[in-house]
């Protein structure tokens, strides 16, 4: 009978712990989206295809010339989608995230 409610907490430590990890992961994707959701708007790109920087990079270089303010605009904006990216990939590789990752089924993106 002593063992039960250490039991019983440990597991709600183990619960409250991973759902704290899975919305960070989920905070940190959302953060993503909205950044590369602003880079359409602003490229007037609205494709509802799968998301792929390289693509949004290749129609900033062909909308704008080299010298046009706005293009330095939508290229920190890139930047930032790009920091962002990277930023969630390297949380996914850490150890507590990668182990409530998997158990959601969330990936790299």
């Amino acid at each position: 009978m002593g063992f039960i409610p250490i039991l019983l907490t440990l597991t709600s430590f183990i619960l409250l712990f991973g759902m704290v990890v899975n919305h960070s992961i989920a905070q940190k994707k959302e953060q993503y989206k909205a950044a590369v959701s602003n880079l359409r708007q602003q490229l007037a790109a609205c494709s509802k295809t799968e998301v792929n920087l390289d693509n949004i990079q290749a129609a900033i270089e062909s909308q704008f010339e080299s010298g046009h303010p706005e293009r330095k605009k939508i290229k920190t904006q890139l930047g930032q989608a790009k920091l962002l990216k990277h930023q969630y990939n390297e949380l996914i590789k850490t150890t507590p995230y990668s182990i409530v990752a998997k158990i959601t089924g969330q990936g790299r993106i």
